[in-house]
C-alpha cells in the first residue's frame, strides 16, 4: 500500500462536550458532525490528554511518551534532542513534514518542530507579510474580527496539499488552531451564533473574555501598543478569589467560545470540502484538542490548573484512509500518546520501543490512562508580586492521575488526594479518597500510577523559558 497522507487537526483548548457530535446542546460543529457519519470516521468517546496545557500535551502527542518521561514540564519547556519525534520518523521515510502554528509554544522556541522540515510561525514577530495569501486574510480580520490566523492556515494547508499531490510525496501535517482559545472573541458573523444570556453586564464580559477593538490590536501588531497582559485579569484573578464570576456570567464566556467553536468548524469544513476534491481517500485525518477548558467548574477558570475531566477529556475523531479501519471500539479508553504508535503501525515503522502509547490497531485495550499537570511556575510567581495575598501553595504544585472506565484518582506533590467513582460521579464532586469501601481500589490505582511515572533517568533542563503567556 502506499504510504498515506497524514493530516493532524488540534483544536486548542476545546473540551470534548462542548461538540454537537458528542451531544452537545447546541449545534456548535455540523461539519464535524457529518464527518463522524462516515464509514472511515470513528469518533472516540473516551480520549483523554496527557496533560493539563499546550507544551506538554504536544511533547507528548509528538513523541508517544507521559510528560514526565519526555520532560517538558514546568520550568523546563524545552524538548530534549534525545526523544524521537514522529515528525523525524516520517521525514526520514520520504513524507514532506509541515508544522504549522499559531503560538511560539509549539514550534523552535520550544524545539517541538524537532523533526518538520517545514515550520510555518504565524504570530506577533513572525508574520510572514510578504505571503500575499496572508494579506487577504488579514484585511477579511480587519472587516469581520481576529480570527487566529484560521482563515490564513486553511490556505497554507490547501498549498501544501497541492504542492505534494503533484510531486506525489505524501504530506504530514500538524496544524494548530487556536480559534477557541482565549480571549474569547470570535469573528463577525459567528459571534452571534449563540445568543448571551439576558440580564448580564456586557461589558465585564467582553473584559474577562479578552475582546479588544480591530484597531487596538492593530497597534499591537504594528508594535505601536504593549498588549495588556489581561491573561491575569481573568483565571489568575478567578483562581485566587480577587474577583467574582457568577454562574450566569460564566455560560456568557462560553457562549462566546462556542461561538468561536462554531467558526472553527465552518473553516474545517471547508478544508474538508477541499480534501475531498483532491486526496481525500488516501488521507489519515486526526482531529483532537491539546487540552480542555474550565468555566468555573471547580472554581477553576481556563486551564491553569487541575487534571478534572473538562480539562482533560478531549475530542478525537479519526477518518482512516479507504479501506483501513482501527481494532478499536468507540467507547475503548484512548489517550494521545496513543497517536504515535498508531502512525508507525500505519506507515509499517518498527520503532515502538520505549514508547508510553498503545497503537489504535494493536487489539490490546487501555486498562487507564495517565495524565499529569507541572507547577504554575513563572506565571504564579508574577501573580503574587501583584496580589500578595494570592494563595500560590495551594495552586503551584504537580499533580497526577489515573483514570479507568470507573474511577479516577488525582494525587498531588503536597499529599494531597481525590478519588471519584466516574460512572456515578461524573462531575467529579464527591472525593471519595477517605471512604473505607473503595482503599483498596484506591491504592491499587496509586501503586499503577506510580509504577508508571517512574523515572530511570535524570531529566536535563536546557533553559528556563517559562515565561510566555498561553
Amino acid at each position: 500500500m502506499a504510504k498515506p497522507n497524514i493530516l493532524w487537526i488540534i483544536m486548542d483548548a476545546v473540551r470534548q462536550d462542548s461538540l454537537s457530535c458528542y451531544g452537545y446542546f447546541r449545534k456548535t460543529t455540523p461539519n464535524l458532525d457529518k464527518l463522524t457519519e462516515e464509514k472511515e470516521t470513528i469518533l472516540f468517546k473516551n480520549a483523554f490528554s496527557p496533560a493539563r496545557w499546550t507544551p506538554p500535551s504536544h511533547a507528548s502527542m509528538f513523541t508517544g511518551k507521559l510528560p514526565s518521561h519526555h520532560g517538558v514540564l514546568s520550568p523546563n519547556l524545552y524538548l530534549n534532542n534525545k526523544h524521537k519525534t514522529v515528525a523525524e520518523d516520517l521525514s526520514n521515510i520520504g513524507y514532506n513534514t509541515v508544522l504549522i502554528t499559531p503560538s511560539p509554544q509549539l514550534a523552535s522556541y520550544r524545539n517541538l518542530n524537532k523533526g518538520f522540515k517545514k515550520t510555518i510561525e504565524s504570530y506577533l514577530g513572525k508574520l510572514n507579510f510578504k505571503d500575499p495569501q496572508l494579506l487577504i486574510s488579514l484585511i477579511k480580520n480587519a472587516f469581520f474580527g481576529w480570527d487566529e490566523q484560521t482563515d490564513y492556515f486553511n490556505k497554507v494547508i490547501k498549498k501544501e496539499i497541492k504542492k505534494n499531490k503533484s510531486e506525489k510525496i505524501p504530506f504530514f501535517i500538524f496544524v494548530n488552531y487556536a480559534t477557541v482559545h482565549w480571549p474569547y472573541d470570535p469573528t463577525f458573523p459567528f459571534k452571534y451564533k449563540f445568543p448571551l444570556p439576558e440580564n448580564i453586564d456586557e461589558h465585564k464580559i467582553k473584559t474577562l473574555a479578552g475582546q479588544e477593538s480591530l484597531v487596538s490590536k492593530a497597534l499591537r501588531y504594528l508594535k505601536l501598543k504593549k498588549k495588556p497582559d489581561v491573561s491575569l485579569k481573568y483565571p489568575f484573578n478567578y483562581l485566587g478569589k480577587f474577583i467574582e464570576i457568577t454562574p450566569l456570567e460564566f455560560n456568557a464566556l462560553k457562549t462566546y467560545y462556542d461561538c468561536g467553536l462554531s467558526y472553527l468548524d465552518h473553516k474545517l469544513g471547508q478544508l474538508v470540502d477541499y480534501l475531498k476534491k483532491n486526496v481525500y481517500d488516501d488521507t489519515l485525518m486526526i482531529i483532537t484538542s491539546d487540552h480542555g477548558e474550565m468555566f468555573g467548574e471547580h472554581n477553576l477558570a481556563a486551564h491553569q490548573y487541575g487534571l478534572y475531566e473538562n480539562l482533560i477529556r478531549v475530542p478525537l475523531i479519526i477518518k482512516f484512509p479507504k479501506n483501513i479501519s482501527s481494532k478499536r471500539a468507540d467507547d475503548d479508553l484512548v489517550s494521545l500518546i496513543d497517536i504515535v504508535p498508531t502512525l508507525l503501525d500505519l506507515i509499517g515503522v518498527n520503532k515502538k520501543i520505549n514508547l508510553d502509547g498503545v497503537s489504535l490497531f494493536d487489539s490490546k485495550k487501555r486498562e487507564h490512562i495517565i495524565a499529569e499537570s507541572d507547577r504554575l511556575g513563572e506565571w504564579a510567581n508574577n501573580f503574587e508580586k501583584i496580589h500578595p495575598l494570592f494563595n500560590k501553595r495551594a495552586y503551584d504544585k504537580k499533580l497526577s492521575c489515573v483514570r479507568t472506565k470507573e474511577w479516577k484518582l488525582i494525587l498531588g506533590e503536597d499529599g494531597s488526594e481525590e478519588f471519584y467513582n466516574i460512572i456515578s460521579d461524573p462531575d467529579e464532586d464527591k472525593n471519595l479518597f477517605n471512604n473505607l469501601d473503595v482503599q483498596k481500589i484506591k491504592e491499587d490505582l496509586k501503586g499503577e500510577l506510580n509504577q508508571k511515572l517512574r523515572i530511570n533517568e535524570k531529566l536535563i533542563i536546557n533553559r528556563d523559558i517559562n515565561k510566555i503567556r498561553v
